[in-house]
Order: structure tokens, then C-alpha cells, then sequence
């Protein structure tokens, strides 16, 4: 990561949207929207095979990171994972599955860890975190 993207966050927003009341309070379903720049032109070493990077994004349930080292770490429920365009102002919307929520044991508030990644040989590269909490009530 160069000292442009520590600088400039890349992950400019994340909200829930195309949302559904649960009967009981909260979202019984979800979509997030997340405005991102994703333009990763020369991020990869050429001995990679490219030099444009690959964006992606991970969505964890109650996920946390620890990128104290050279390869973090995450942990909490993967719920989603999303590959997208090269976009400097891009907005993306990722399908959160209620099942997905629930494996992860989701009752009550939420909060989703959002990376945008890029897809390397050796280890992906972190290029965003951002965090967002939602009220999730499962329909029964």
C-alpha cells in the first residue's frame, strides 16, 4: 500500500440499503451500498503477471482485524464476498443473504467489516476498512 492510499481512505462510505422492516424492529433483510474508489492501476508487481490490480470486497459479521503484521488477520463470520470494476468514484451494491447473517449467529445489532481487497499470488492486499452497524431481526 503506497502513502496515497493511507492518506486517502478509499472506502468512502457504506450504508445499508434496499431494506426490510422486521416485525420486531430493525432489518429482517439488506443490501449494502458502498461508495469506493477501486481504480487499482500499477498496484501488482509485473513479476505477477499484471501490473492492474484485482478489487474485490469481503463483508464479516462481527468481524475484526488485526493487520499488526505483514499479513493480517481477520476474524468474525465471512457473509459475502463481491468482485468489482475499476471505478476512481464507484458505487457498489453487495446482496447481504439473511443466511449468511445467520450462521453467523446475527441477532440484534451488527456490525459488518467491510475490506476492499486485491487479488494477488502470494496474499490479497488490504486496500479499505470501513465498519457499519445494522439492526438485524431474522423473520421466524
Amino acid at each position: 500500500m503506497d502513502s496515497e492510499d493511507r492518506d486517502e481512505p478509499r472506502i468512502k462510505s457504506v450504508e445499508a440499503v434496499d431494506t426490510t422492516e422486521a416485525s420486531g424492529g430493525g432489518y429482517s433483510d439488506f443490501n449494502l451500498k458502498i461508495n469506493a474508489d477501486t481504480l487499482m492501476d500499477d498496484v501488482d508487481p509485473a513479476e505477477h503477471g499484471t501490473v492492474r490490480g484485482e478489487p474485490y470486497f469481503l463483508v464479516y459479521a462481527d468481524g475484526s482485524l488485526d493487520n499488526q503484521s505483514r499479513f493480517s488477520y481477520t476474524n468474525g463470520t465471512l457473509i459475502e464476498r463481491k468482485q468489482v470494476s475499476h471505478d476512481e468514484n464507484g458505487e457498489f451494491v453487495i446482496d447481504v443473504r439473511p443466511g449468511g447473517l445467520e450462521e453467523a449467529g446475527a441477532d440484534g445489532e451488527v456490525t459488518l467489516l467491510v475490506l476492499l481487497m486485491d487479488e494477488d499470488k502470494d496474499w490479497d492486499d488490504i486496500y479499505g476498512v470501513s465498519r457499519v452497524t445494522v439492526k438485524y431481526s431474522p423473520e421466524e
